[in-house]
């Protein structure tokens, strides 16, 4: 019961973001949340937690205003592509591009698939009102994307699972690969897709997709560990997060070489996620690997963190590692 209220007071905030962007003429579609909700049996089943939508860059700051003129307040967090405002229990995340979109010539692509999302949106109907969604191939797109960020740094969650568990089920064998074969193994997010679709058949009892391929039941089992030991089910710690440091920053040419090397690569990521403006004075990495250590020294010794066991973060994070690497994710990020 509790869980339904909160779904319905979340697709009443999504109604009523519908409302104000119309009203100032700002394209938009929802990311996740009710475009998830939509391929469900029963939207109102699929478990909704803050307001995701995309605009575009220019009308960031035109849409941030009307949530402030509305009550809003914008938290005063750097995220690297969108801007948060909160009226509690309302939460809004305002993207000016979805998460997980890599660097490089892959992104691009990615983003030439993108720049139309707007203008081939789907109006949702409701009882009292509309909502603009992402086409079917935006959406699935967006989907995979998210949840490959997510198991690369903090984890998934069954509802990760779930949302791409319920629209890969919604097409036929031919329908999905008209859509998606072609422009997914473009940019090398294909045999993840597979994977969760095994995943889901063997776990969730979801129909057998002729598109996925023959299970391979050590790879999904594996995968489905992990997703059991993230998430909303598992370890959200400090832990797996350092874990990500390990393999989700690293070039091709250092994945098997010597501790120290891996190291600064991890180092040189946490230094990238925290000062951007590095990558253009190289300078700057030696003393980010002095200030975030010390930093972090800091906070252990006021009790603010976990003090962090490296050879167990280290051994997670091959694991992991091998887990991803059979799935295809890694190429995408490494630099």
């Amino acid at each position: 019961m509790v869980s339904a209220c909160q779904n319905y007071r979340v697709t009443e905030e999504h109604l009523q973001w519908d409302c104000w962007m119309k009203q100032a003429k700002i394209p938009y579609v929802v990311l996740k949340g009710c475009a998830c909700a939509r391929y469900y049996p029963a939207p109102i089943d699929r478990t909704m937690g803050d307001v995701d939508v995309l605009v575009s860059k220019k009308d960031l700051q035109r849409a941030g205003k009307i949530l402030e003129m509305n009550g809003f307040i914008p938290w005063d967090q750097d995220h690297a592509c969108h801007v948060v405002y909160q009226k509690p229990p309302t939460h809004y995340e305002v993207h000016f591009e979805p998460t997980g979109i890599p660097d490089g010539t892959t992104g691009d692509l990615i983003r030439s698939y993108l720049q139309n999302i707007m203008e081939e949106a789907i109006q949702v109907p409701y009882e009292s009102g509309t909502i603009c969604c992402p086409s079917d191939f935006h959406h699935g797109l967006i989907l995979l994307l998210h949840t490959c960020h997510h198991l690369l740094e903090e984890g998934i969650g069954l509802r990760h699972l779930c949302d791409w568990a319920v629209f890969a089920a919604s097409f036929t064998d031919q329908e999905f690969c008209e859509i998606f074969e072609e422009p997914l193994h473009a940019v090398g997010l294909w045999k993840f897709a597979q994977v969760l679709t095994q995943i889901s058949r063997r776990w969730l009892g979801c129909p057998y997709r002729e598109w996925a391929g023959t299970i391979n039941e050590e790879l999904a089992d594996a995968m489905m560990r992990d997703i059991l030991d993230s998430g909303n089910f598992g370890r959200k710690s400090e832990e797996r997060a350092y874990e990500a440091y390990y393999f989700s920053h690293q070039k091709a040419d250092v994945w098997h070489a010597f501790f120290l090397g891996r190291l600064l690569c991890s180092l040189n990521g946490l230094v990238r996620s925290h000062w951007p403006f590095a990558e253009k004075c190289w300078l700057l990495y030696p003393l980010g690997w002095v200030y975030f250590s010390l930093s972090y020294a800091v906070k252990i010794l006021k009790g603010q963190r976990a003090f962090l066991r490296p050879r167990q973060v280290i051994g997670n994070a091959v694991k992991r590692r091998d887990i991803y690497e059979a799935c295809g994710l890694l190429n995408l990020y490494k630099h």
